[in-house]
């Protein structure tokens, strides 16, 4: 049997809110954060209604951190829209109907000269 996704290893992970295609889009950009911002590590939480997606911070001898953050969200109402949030640390600095919208946030947040205080629009 061949694989799906052969060079992502998603072939197993059950996202339940991320599709596969934009959780490889959510993985390209932490690639090239990677790249660019010298991000070093990521971690995914999902649950059912929910999934994260983390980039980490390893600090030298102290403990990781989670310094930015997209998540995927079931909506509760009928019309079965998911939203997207994007965040700083533990503060949500955007939010949107749009994955794409909310995936050049997650990406514009964490280039290299981008002042943390800078605010995004939270759109509904």
């Amino acid at each position: 049997m061949t694989e799906k996704y052969p060079s992502t290893g998603l072939n197993n992970f059950q996202s339940s809110v991320f599709t596969h295609g934009q959780l490889r889009q959510v993985l390209s950009a932490y690639g090239e954060g990677v790249l660019r911002k010298n991000w070093r590590d990521y971690a995914i939480q999902s649950d059912k209604t929910q999934t994260t997606f983390c980039v980490i911070e390893r600090g030298q001898g102290a403990p990781m951190a989670v310094i930015y953050s997209i998540s995927a969200t079931k909506s509760q109402n009928n019309n079965g829209q998911n939203y997207f949030r994007v965040y700083d640390g533990e503060i949500m600095v955007f939010r949107s109907d749009s994955f794409i919208e909310a995936l050049n946030v997650f990406r514009e947040i964490g280039k290299l000269g981008v002042k943390k205080s800078k605010k995004f629009k939270i759109i509904k």
